[in-house]
């Protein structure tokens, strides 16, 4: 028996259809093409016997935490208790190997509960099922490989699902007792319960009213009790109803002046998915993404793009940062209440909304020691942090909420970011922050905080060393800082035995050098590549002028931007991910700061298609508009660009000019380059270059 990763359209791929067809009432729907996303994105492997018959398969894909999860595991029953499920099994911790931990959700009253137990899964938790999915059984398999962070606390994990409004044709779909569109039976799937949350408007009330029978009435409020609602605001949704009668096709019956009231709500209550099987509903879909930000899907739809949709709302720099209406200034007596507001408005804080009060007032008494800051979008308050620089080596964020949108959760990781870099640019090497809400402690979690009895710490360290090396300087910030010491112990011994010797895997050394940004760690292996970029674009995706300004003081180094995405031809194919990239900025007599490298980043994921399917995954990550990348395309819908994502961007204090790099190349290659397209350059080239602008300044 061997294990093979399966592409799309191959006879194995045609084999594992067929036996989720045969098996898909309990592992639930998926439309083709979840399949074929996910084979694309090499989630889908088969166990096939020696004569080329299909034993079984998995499903699984890597989650916004750096977690693993497994989506479906299907053993043929005519090849059970023979090992298929432990080899597939092993295969997936091999593809998870830099994951902290692997997730699933299974129902109770399936036998493959006992399947999870033989394979080291522990059961950590229980949550209720939608529709007809009873009791689920959250399994954990912690991945030793890799133990550098504490896991994220199951209430924030609970907070990283995305919340999608569905309307009154999937609410009746979804009812236990009756027959319903087998395309939204997979809304309520096990795997699908841990990443998208499904909620409803005030406006199913009005839908289930018009409904003939008195105790079908009752149990249909019944269950809609059972999801959560979304947060009413009558004064928008009134300003919004006209706007989005004119884009629906007129409609006089009272289900079209629900959907009407509907949508309003959900735009309203700054939700950003809405799920439905009307067609003139869908057939609006472009015209109110255009105009509200408001992403409407097919279950169908849903249930494939749903990880992709996600990353896009949760990273929202044009949204957040781009344009008017967005304000940051120091904190002032009378903004108090607003700041406790964001800690206690949208769920239950974890104190009384005086003892906030009270805290944000001993803050703001101690200007000379407490910098508070408030931002501010379109004149509502979407973020306030706290920061007190009583220590040389540590940041302290005593405060640190955001509003309970996703404008909110955006500002979480930007804001969150953009601390770390601060930090690191004043030349300290420790952030903590105290308690917070689920919002930003998943934000947190995902740039590689650890959560600690005192609260969330991230190292910040602007080193370049090797691993042992960082290891020495990691447990000198432990011992000078005691509520880190856990911390730096782990991290240390991680540095130790993970990033050292011969056999390091690149995936795994990013994933520890991330987990020590803006650390970087020589010796790895990893992929590193200089890529020009037109000054416009630079300006654009690096926001210097915002960097600059006054959200986090004079001059820090770092971009702040989590995610965003670049685009190029697709040749010369040279570029690979993960790895790292230098930014050179071409020659442009109007931006005298051009012909220079500027800034560095992480590449995250390549993707090589026709223009108007990758614009349409990206298009809310960067500050391209359609007419850029068909021009780039050539004005051919059929010519494939490049789209690749890079995060975690550092603004170089000295640029590096041309004639430097240059330079730099020949001494390392034995020849320049006119950096006319992307290029490979050795990690030897990639730190002399690194060093002389990064890390001029370094502390």
């Amino acid at each position: 028996m061997r294990v093979v990763e399966v592409t799309a359209g191959s006879p194995v791929f045609e084999s594992v259809l067929r036996l989720w067809r045969a098996h898909s009432d309990t592992l639930g729907f998926m439309p083709r093409g979840g399949f074929d996303d996910t084979a694309r994105a090499g989630g889908l492997l088969a166990a096939e016997n020696p004569d080329g018959g299909l034993a079984g398969y998995v499903m699984f894909r890597r989650t916004a935490q750096r977690n693993g999860s497994i989506t479906h595991l299907c053993v043929n029953p005519a090849h059970r208790r023979q090992g298929v499920a432990s080899s597939l099994f092993e295969a997936v911790k091999a593809a998870f190997a830099d994951c902290y931990e692997i997730r699933l959700r299974c129902r109770r009253d399936f036998e493959a509960s006992a399947l999870w137990r033989r394979l080291g899964f522990v059961a950590v938790a229980e949550v209720a099922g939608r529709g007809r999915e009873g009791t689920l059984t959250l399994w954990r398999y912690e991945m030793a490989a890799l133990p550098l962070l504490r896991m994220l606390s199951e209430t924030a994990q609970a907070s990283s699902a995305v919340r999608a409004v569905i309307d009154a044709n999937v609410f009746f779909d979804l009812d236990e007792q009756g027959d319903g569109h087998e395309e939204s039976q997979g809304l309520v799937a096990a795997w699908f319960s841990e990443f998208v949350e499904l909620a409803v408007t005030e406006e199913i009330l009005n839908e289930i009213n018009r409904r003939d029978d008195k105790g079908d009435r009752g149990r249909q409020r019944s269950r809609a009790n059972r999801f959560p609602g979304v947060a009413r605001n009558s004064a928008r949704e009134s300003a919004l109803l006209p706007q989005i009668a004119d884009i629906l096709p007129r409609d006089g019956r009272a289900s079209g002046r629900s959907d009407v009231r509907q949508i309003a709500m959900t735009i309203a209550g700054n939700v950003t998915f809405f799920v439905t099987r009307d067609g003139d509903v869908l057939g609006a879909a472009e015209a109110l993404d255009d105009a509200f930000g408001l992403h409407v899907l097919s279950p169908h739809e849903m249930i494939r793009r749903f990880d992709e949709l996600r990353r896009e709302d949760l990273y929202r720099p044009r949204r957040l940062f781009y344009g008017p209406g967005i304000a940051s200034s120091l904190a002032r007596a009378d903004d108090i209440d607003r700041m406790a507001d964001l800690m206690h408005v949208g769920h239950d804080a974890g104190e009384p909304k005086r003892r906030t009060l009270g805290r944000l007032r001993e803050l703001l008494a101690s200007p000379d020691r407490y910098q508070a800051t408030c931002i501010e979008k379109d004149e509502q308050l979407i973020a306030a942090y706290v920061v007190d620089r009583a220590s040389a080596v540590r940041l302290a964020v005593p405060f640190f909420a955001v509003a309970s949108t996703t404008l909110g959760r955006t500002a979480a990781r930007h804001y969150g970011e953009a601390i770390v870099g601060l930090a690191a640019a004043e030349g300290r090497r420790l952030v903590h922050v105290g308690d917070v809400d689920p919002r930003v402690a998943e934000a947190l979690a995902e740039l590689d905080f650890s959560q600690e009895p005192g609260g969330w710490m991230k190292l910040a360290l602007p080193l370049t060393m090797a691993p042992e090396e960082a290891a020495i300087e990691v447990e000198r910030v432990g011992n000078g800082s005691p509520p880190a010491a856990q911390l730096a112990r782990r991290v240390a011994d991680e540095l130790r035995t993970v990033c050292s010797g011969p056999g390091l895997v690149r995936a795994k050394a990013l994933a520890v050098e991330r987990a020590l940004w803006p650390a970087k760690l020589t010796s790895t292996g990893l992929a590193c590549y200089l890529v020009p970029i037109q000054p416009r674009w630079a300006k654009e995706l690096f926001d210097r002028e915002m960097a600059e300004g006054t959200l986090f003081g004079a001059n820090p180094r770092l971009a702040l931007s989590p995610e965003n995405v670049y685009y190029r031809a697709p040749r010369p194919g040279v570029l690979t991910a993960p790895a790292r990239v230098l930014w050179y900025v071409s020659n442009d007599p109007r931006y005298p700061q051009s012909k220079a490298i500027r800034a560095s980043s992480y590449i995250d994921e390549i993707v090589v298609g026709p223009p108007k399917e990758v614009f349409g995954r990206f298009k809310r990550l960067g500050v391209y508009e359609w007419s850029d990348i068909f021009a780039l395309a050539r004005h051919d819908l059929t010519r494939d660009v490049m789209a690749f994502k890079f995060s975690k961007t550092e603004l170089f204090s000295k640029p590096i000019p041309w004639d430097a790099v240059q330079d730099t190349l020949r001494a390392r290659t034995g020849k320049g380059s006119p950096l006319q397209s992307p290029i490979t350059i050795s990690e030897e080239c990639f730190f002399d270059i690194y060093l002389r602008g990064a890390r001029a300044d370094a502390a």
